[in-house]
């Protein structure tokens, strides 16, 4: 039986924005505590007004280039919570590094976030930090496909540059379709 860990919450609001049709930054913020902790899940609310479906955002980590928390399509509220002994590690104080809302959604609405981080501190000492192979910000090009209308700059999927007999199953699996899906989807433009 593991011990008893407190969980912990923060909240930030960025400040409510004209929409542009174009990829905005809703809010950044640096760390908040003065020693890592480990960011246990999220809660995002991207408020659109008028309501509109036609809208995105998506809370992201500088700590690690390419990690994405969670995001929520159209207006409303997500929230994760990562499974048992997982999540992602966050630095403390001072730290150039920080937590990101960026958001999407059709010129002439207005729109605002804000972002709950749940963490645990301190960083247990049993906790072992494994990389997960990953293309650069692979949510991108998902949340791209739900949302046609919002146009990001996609760049082409490099080879594998580890041996891929040291790749998980499941990630060699998700390479695969990731790149089949993209390949099916340029042969369609």
């Amino acid at each position: 039986m593991s011990p008893t860990r407190l969980l912990y919450s923060h909240t930030y609001r960025g400040q409510r924005q004209k929409c542009t049709g174009l990829d905005q930054l809703l809010l950044a913020q640096g760390p908040w505590e003065d020693e890592p902790i480990l960011i246990r899940g999220i809660a995002l609310t991207h408020r659109v007004y008028p309501t509109t479906n036609d809208a995105f955002a998506m809370a992201g980590s500088s700590a690690v280039d390419g990690d994405i928390l969670g995001h929520v399509s159209g207006s409303g509220t997500a929230h994760v919570m990562y499974p048992s002994d997982c999540g992602f590690l966050f630095p403390g104080r001072p730290s150039d590094r920080h937590l990101d809302v960026h958001s999407w959604c059709r010129a002439g609405h207005y729109h605002e976030a804000w972002l709950t981080i749940f963490y645990e501190k301190p960083v247990p000492d049993a906790f072992d930090p494994k990389p997960v192979p990953q293309v650069n910000d692979d949510r991108l090009k998902e949340i791209a496909r739900l949302h046609p209308l919002y146009q990001p700059v996609l760049y082409d999927l490099p080879d594998l540059q580890w041996p891929l007999s040291s790749v998980p199953i499941p990630v060699r699996l998700a390479w695969r379709k990731l790149r089949s899906v993209l390949n099916l989807r340029r042969g369609a433009d």
